[in-house]
């Protein structure tokens, strides 16, 4: 249990209160039209990432960590996992979803598309904007809808650290 707080705090890197993210106009793995917010945000606790599946470095094992996080997620219908990708012009739906099945991503994981600058509009009020695609920061946001609330973990922490910290935003 120690060792457990001690990985949160050397993960979180701060918590605060903030007004709620843009509600942009994305797309899903499937097809379907959400808005980020509205749909996926509100009355929620999310944990949010930025990959691009052309990515042959962070991107992977983040996902790897997301696709374990929605499994020690079981049972807690509040919580729900986001990944965006930050090239949509490639990230089609249809790669997501391969993307996605590749790690065994489940119903509780969302993966989305959208246009270029509604996602950097996204980023840029998450706190995670970088111009270079390639130098984008493993950053998972971890947004407490209901509570108004934004934490930022480093995204290669176990899933383990990144579920603790999505359940101490509460």
């Amino acid at each position: 249990m120690h060792r457990n707080r001690l990985l949160i705090a050397a993960a979180l890197l701060f918590v605060i209160a903030a007004a709620p993210p843009p509600d942009v106009a994305l797309t899903d793995e499937n097809g379907r039209s959400v808005q980020f917010y509205g749909d996926l945000v509100k009355g929620h606790v999310v944990a949010v990432n930025f990959i691009f599946t052309t990515c042959t470095t962070i991107c992977q094992p983040m996902s790897g960590t997301f696709a374990k996080a929605e499994t020690l997620l079981a049972g807690r219908p509040n919580a729900r996992l986001v990944s965006i990708t930050i090239d949509p012009e490639t990230d089609t739906p249809e790669r997501l979803a391969a993307w996605k099945k590749r790690f065994n991503g489940g119903a509780r994981w969302t993966m989305l598309t959208g246009p270029k600058d509604q996602i950097d509009r996204l980023r840029k009020a998450l706190g995670v904007f970088t111009p270079d695609r390639i130098n984008h920061t493993p950053t998972v946001v971890i947004l407490d809808g209901p509570a108004g609330r934004t934490t930022r973990v480093i995204g290669l922490v176990s899933a383990r650290a990144i579920v603790s910290a999505m359940e101490g935003s509460r």
